[in-house]
C-alpha cells in the first residue's frame, strides 16, 4: 500500500472504530473489536475503499467468520450501519 493509501486507511479504520464505539458489531456480541472489516471487499470496489459506512468493526472471532464469506453479510451490515445514523 502506498503512504496516501495507508494514511487514508487509517482514517477509515478511525472513523470505523470512533462510530461503533470500539464494539464488534455482530448481534449479540459483547466484545471489543480489533478489526475494522470491509462491507463490500477492498478488491470489489475501489470507490468504496475508504468510505467509513463501508466498514463495520468486528472482534478476531467474527472477523474470522466472515472473512471469505462477505457476500453472505453485506445485507445485516448495511442494515447495522445505517441504523446507526
Amino acid at each position: 500500500m502506498k503512504r496516501q493509501s495507508n494514511h487514508l486507511y487509517d482514517q477509515w479504520r478511525r472513523g470505523v472504530y470512533r462510530r461503533d464505539k470500539g464494539n464488534c458489531q455482530m448481534p449479540g456480541c459483547t466484545h471489543r473489536a480489533y478489526n475494522a472489516h470491509h462491507i463490500i471487499r477492498w478488491s470489489d470496489d475501489y470507490s468504496k475503499r475508504f468510505e467509513v459506512d463501508n466498514g463495520i468493526s468486528l472482534c478476531y472471532n467474527h472477523h474470522h467468520e466472515v472473512t471469505g464469506k462477505e457476500t453472505h453479510y453485506v445485507k445485516l451490515f448495511m442494515e447495522i450501519v445505517h441504523a446507526k445514523g
